[in-house]
């Protein structure tokens, strides 16, 4: 498995959560009910995780394919 998922559980668990908090947020539609707030937090949310997967990984770990 380590072959097909690259990175560390924590990434994958982060992924996991951040789908999650997507679907509870699109159960409520705040993409249609307030969209300027739903696409800030999917702006942050992107930076966030980004930001998480550099911090949490060294420069010689692969965490991509590239």
């Amino acid at each position: 498995m380590d072959k097909l998922f690259l990175g560390k559980p924590l990434h994958w668990a982060l992924l996991v959560a951040v789908v999650a908090g997507f679907w509870v947020l699109g159960g409520a539609r705040l993409h249609v009910t307030g969209f300027n707030l739903f696409a800030g937090l999917v702006a942050i949310t992107a930076v966030a995780l980004v930001a998480l997967v550099w911090v949490t990984s060294s420069a010689t770990e692969q965490v991509t394919r590239d």
